[in-house]
């Protein structure tokens, strides 16, 4: 203070700490400068003395959080890459003996020929369609990996083309096993318009892909299969979307299983598949601030039902285009 008193110097946010009657340290922040009086020739020291105590705690509080994220970050950083390289290990070191072990066992058979008993080609087979198996699990597994730590591109996604994209693709592989098996498949879609949302588009065609070609594939059993797509914006702005088919359904009491790794709630013989890509599915919404349930009852149908935030509105965003 003799700076400001004598030489006219000023004093910004000085922090001191006082120690109180009842043995408390305090810290105060101290502001002083020079004022001159109005029609006077004198002048005052205008002094402010606060307590900051509170303040400087929460302050300390916050860089040891922040300490404690960075942390945190460059754990979940080392765990990235340690499954970057597992999901180098899995596709290069795993996939080479299954090429190798299908790859023989069909060339065994072709050699074989006609010397092969039943049994013989039967083992052989079995060999060949289990590798084929492995080797679709293992695919899966490293999509549902890279869904859960690749980079996310937001953009204005046009929900309805997904859909129509989706549907043509897998129209056109159900026209494909037709020619293979001469079997005719009825599908019959009801979507209704859907909207604009700002989201990752190569992650939400997973999302459309599992969904719907989990409809289709569940509803073989029914001439002609339905399948339903639903929009609904909630109350405060939330995004609704509803996928139902009327195919084989599901107990519900095994509905927790649904949406795990590996899980399965039909057998692989029935209808065939790695039970990943309802995994998936939630892994992509979860990153999206979403989550997705279902509703279905044995020999039913099933109801997938999913939820965007209200953030993702493109047209709030002035995203859409």
């Amino acid at each position: 203070l003799t700076d400001v008193l004598l030489r006219g110097r000023e004093l910004w946010d000085y922090e001191h700490e006082q120690r109180t009657a009842d043995e408390q340290v305090r810290t105060m922040l101290i502001n002083a400068r020079r004022m001159p009086l109005p029609d006077k020739d004198d002048e005052v020291v205008l002094m402010t003395v606060s307590d900051v105590t509170v303040q400087r705690a929460v302050q300390q509080r916050v860089e040891e959080l922040n300490r404690q994220l960075e942390g945190k970050v460059e754990q979940v950083s080392e765990v990235n890459r340690e499954l970057e390289a597992f999901s180098y290990s899995v596709s290069h070191d795993l996939r080479a003996p299954l090429r190798h072990i299908g790859g023989f066992s069909d060339k065994l058979a072709r050699h074989l020929g006609e010397q092969a008993d039943e049994k013989s080609l039967h083992y052989l087979g079995v060999i060949s369609n289990s590798a084929k198996r492995m080797a679709a699990l293992i695919d899966d597994l490293l999509v549902y990996s890279r869904l859960g730590r690749a980079a996310m591109r937001m953009q204005a996604v046009d929900m309805q083309s997904l859909v129509a994209d989706t549907r043509a693709m897998l129209d056109a592989n159900l026209q494909s096993e037709a020619e293979e098996t001469g079997v005719h498949r009825q599908v019959e879609w009801k979507v209704a318009p859907l909207p604009i949302l700002v989201s990752d588009e190569n992650m939400m065609r997973q999302v459309w892909l599992n969904l719907l070609g989990n409809a289709i594939k569940y509803s073989s059993n029914r001439d002609p299969a339905r399948i339903e797509v639903d929009y609904q914006q909630q109350a405060d702005g939330g995004h609704l979307f509803t996928v139902r088919d009327n195919g084989a359904g599901f107990d519900m009491a095994y509905a927790g299983k649904l949406f795990g790794v590996f899980q399965r709630l039909h057998k692989a013989s029935d209808y065939p598949g790695t039970g990943i890509g309802l995994a998936s599915v939630r892994r992509v919404l979860t990153r999206h601030g979403g989550r997705i349930w279902a509703e279905s009852a044995v020999d039913a149908g099933a109801t997938f039902h999913f939820l965007l935030p209200p953030a993702l509105d493109a047209i709030n965003k002035g995203s859409a285009a």
